[in-house]
């Protein structure tokens, strides 16, 4: 026996001609290669008809197949465990797959469903369902295709994030298998709103779960001020500055996201623009989560869409950087020298307070 995981996608596709292989999945879009694995008519009656054949069809997808170990005796009920847990196992890896696709270009991508299936002598399947879309950075759900090297991409920084993650555990698949009694609770999701998980996480891993949360809102206004907690989380050190915040993370942030290292010509210059990129993003969190109303220009489409994407812009390099490359100075909680260290640079960003939309470079 063995049990098959189907996981269906919103706004995938796969710029590569069959498969891509990653550590517990297949990416495919060979539309017989889904036929081949799933569609047995035990399969089709348990998910119906209509999933089966219009549900599932729409987006390339991901696959994996894991055969139980001989000798094992199998039971109804040890069998729906080991299927319900082996669903909730491949359904939060790939879901962290899929977000860190963002770490390489915006997207809409996310998991739709995953289906776990267990085939006889005991049939049984188990259906993991995600309602919440994920919106690209000016708030649409648009196609993205992905290429093979882009794929490799993400895989680097999403195991350099787990290498470092304090509330992930790496888990060989096969301990699914072994032991048919491990909870699907054993599985921590990054995601997760309990506030004892949400205290166990370190500073990098409380700023993606507000990052997850900003990109799944549509509504410009409400999406660019959920990028707000992800800078204050990374540059604020706990209660100790809790005076101009919007002052010092905004200047903090731009001397992080631009320096000697970031390619640009004037470093100076992209300071002063991230800088005031980052106040107005400010502003219009300050009017929306107030509740009061917005001005007209406030409002204008083309200059919501310009600093939602330059947010989105300015939070990805922010956080690549750490990953990568900073993700001890960002992990242990002494920042204080670090931070101070930011602000001391041969071009400070500008200090004006005007801080309206109007003011975007």
């Amino acid at each position: 026996m063995a049990i098959k995981i189907l996981a269906t996608t919103t706004c995938f596709r796969l710029d590569i001609d069959g498969t891509y292989q990653l550590p517990f999945m297949t990416l495919c879009n060979l539309k017989e290669k889904r036929e081949q694995m799933f569609y047995s008519e035990d399969f089709v009656s348990m998910v119906g008809r209509a999933k089966a054949y219009h549900g599932f069809v729409k987006y390339d997808f991901a696959f994996a197949e894991i055969p139980f170990k001989s000798g094992v005796i199998f039971t109804q009920n040890r069998t729906l465990k080991a299927i319900h847990n082996s669903a909730g196992f491949y359904s939060d890896y790939l879901k962290d797959f899929f977000r860190f696709l963002w770490f390489v270009k915006d997207n809409s991508i996310g998991v739709h469903e995953v289906v776990a299936f267990g085939e006889s002598p005991i049939p049984a399947v188990s259906i993991f369902s995600y309602d919440a879309m994920i919106s690209n950075c000016i708030g649409r759900y648009e196609d993205v295709t992905f290429n093979e090297q882009e794929l490799k991409e993400t895989e680097n920084i999403l195991n350099l994030f787990y290498q470092n993650c304090s509330a992930y555990e790496f888990k060989n698949n096969d301990r699914i298998f072994e032991d048919l009694d491990i909870s699907v609770d054993d599985i921590i999701d990054i995601t997760s709103s309990t506030a004892h998980q949400y205290n166990d996480f370190n500073r990098i891993e409380r700023a993606m779960s507000f990052l997850n949360t900003a990109r799944g809102i549509d509504f410009l206004p409400y999406k660019i001020s959920m990028y707000m907690p992800i800078f204050e989380t990374l540059f604020i050190e706990n209660n100790q500055d809790n005076f101009e915040v919007t002052h010092k993370v905004s200047e903090r942030v731009a001397f992080y996201a631009i320096d000697s290292d970031s390619g640009v010509k004037d470093v100076g210059a992209e300071t002063k623009k991230v800088f005031k990129f980052v106040k107005s993003a400010y502003n219009i969190r300050s009017r929306y989560l107030h509740g009061s109303k917005f001005s007209d220009e406030h409002i204008e489409e083309s200059k919501l869409i310009k600093l939602a994407r330059e947010i989105d812009n300015i939070t990805r390099a922010i956080l690549i950087k750490i990953i990568t490359r900073d993700y001890d100075t960002f992990k242990n909680g002494r920042l204080g020298e670090f931070l101070g260290n930011l602000v001391f640079q041969p071009t400070p960003p500008a200090t004006e307070t005007d801080d309206e939309i109007s003011g975007l470079p």
